[in-house]
C-alpha cells in the first residue's frame, strides 16, 4: 500500500497531482535522453553565421574532441565532444578514439593533436584508423575532399 492507500482511496485532485508530477518527471528524463554533445563554439562571443566560421566534426565512431587550442571542450554526461566551431586560422585540436574491445577484438584508445589551418565556411571531418603504429589520425576539407593534415597518436 502506498502513502495514499489503495487506489481507490485516491481523491481526484491527487491523481491529478501524481499525473502531473509523472509527465514533468517523463519530460525531464525524454530530455536528458535526447541530449547529445551538440556543437560547442570555440570562441569568444556571440554566435556567429556559418560563412564566418569552420566546423570541425569526428567523421568515426568512437572519436572525440578534446581540447581546441588547449581549450577543454564540454561535454555533456560524459560523451565525447563530436562538433566544434571555430574561428578561420590556425588551430591545434587535441583528439581522442576510444574503440572497445569485443571478444574478437582488442580494442584501442589513442590520442593525438591536429594542426589545422581553418578556413571560414568550410566544413572539416576528422578520422583514425588503427595501423602498425597505433592509429593514424588525419583531417579531410569535406567541401574539396582533401587531407589537410595528419598526425601519428600521442
Amino acid at each position: 500500500m502506498n502513502r495514499h492507500g489503495s487506489p481507490a482511496d485516491r481523491s481526484p485532485h491527487q491523481w491529478q497531482r501524481d499525473i502531473a508530477r509523472s509527465a514533468a518527471l517523463l519530460l525531464v528524463v525524454g530530455v536528458c535522453i535526447g541530449c547529445s554533445p551538440g556543437v560547442h563554439h570555440m570562441y569568444l562571443g556571440p554566435e556567429r553565421p556559418d560563412a564566418e566560421i569552420a566546423m570541425i566534426a569526428a567523421g568515426v565512431k568512437g572519436l572525440g574532441i578534446r581540447a581546441v587550442d588547449g581549450e577543454r571542450t564540454r561535454s555533456s554526461g560524459g560523451n565525447p565532444v563530436r562538433e566544434v566551431k571555430v574561428l578561420p586560422g590556425e588551430h591545434s585540436i587535441l583528439v581522442r578514439r576510444v574503440v572497445p574491445a569485443t571478444v574478437v577484438y582488442s580494442g584501442f584508445r589513442a590520442d593525438a593533436i591536429l594542426l589545422l589551418d581553418a578556413v571560414a565556411g568550410h566544413r572539416y571531418s576528422i578520422h583514425c584508423e588503427r595501423n602498425l603504429a597505433g592509429a593514424g589520425f588525419w583531417i579531410e576539407d569535406e567541401e574539396t575532399g582533401r587531407i589537410v593534415t595528419s598526425a601519428s597518436p600521442q
